[in-house]
């Protein structure tokens, strides 16, 4: 299973199954009794998980990468779930050819959620569940969070994996807005209020 991202929704736990890009599972959880109530098939290694404005499970998935033969890969998506019926609500498809692999996910309660893609930051609606923009920011990086309360997204870059890594801060236009030499590997953004 290799389970990745995990959140805690409407009394239940949801859990990315990602199998190392082998599984296309999100187990639902139910802590009351310690056991696993319904699994939902989603795309290709779901790796991320978040809750979305209107209290919705959004899910990103990675796709497979097959590092032997390219030609194996699957695309990547979001999926939507309802988290009281544990049906999809939609699916963002994410063809390979415009986006790779997607990784790393961001949803705001403004309305909207981000993702990183092969040719930068992906911005996408959580009401229409449809994209916005498909480079909102043109820089990749290796994790991403977006502030609610101002409304700015960072980015944690994580160079060359062996030295101090940098965060860049934007403004919710995609504006620069600073920078800050932080440690090896940025992998999580966290923000206190």
């Amino acid at each position: 299973m290799n389970p990745q991202g995990i959140i805690a929704a409407n009394g239940k736990i949801f859990v990315c199954n990602s199998g190392n890009g082998s599984d296309s599972t999100v187990s639902v959880i139910d802590p009351a009794v310690d056991s696993v109530v319904t699994t939902i098939t989603v795309g290709k290694s779901p790796a991320d998980i978040a809750i979305d404005n209107d209290g919705e499970i959004t899910v990103l998935c990675n796709g497979f990468t097959d590092y032997s033969n390219p030609n194996n890969d699957t695309p990547g998506s979001i999926v939507v779930i309802d988290p009281k019926t544990f049906a999809i609500n939609r699916t963002i498809p994410l063809p390979l050819a415009v986006y790779g692999h997607p990784n790393e996910l961001a949803v705001s309660s403004k309305g909207y959620g981000f993702t990183v893609v092969k040719n930068g930051v992906l911005k996408f609606d959580t009401k229409s569940n449809s994209i916005i923009s498909s480079q909102f920011i043109p820089r990749t990086s290796y994790s991403i969070a977006v502030d609610d309360a101002t409304e700015r997204i960072y980015l944690g870059d994580a160079k060359d994996y062996n030295s101090n890594g940098k965060v860049y801060v934007y403004e919710k236009n995609a504006s620069i807005k600073d920078s800050v030499t932080v440690g090896i590997i940025p992998g999580t953004i966290i923000f206190k209020h």
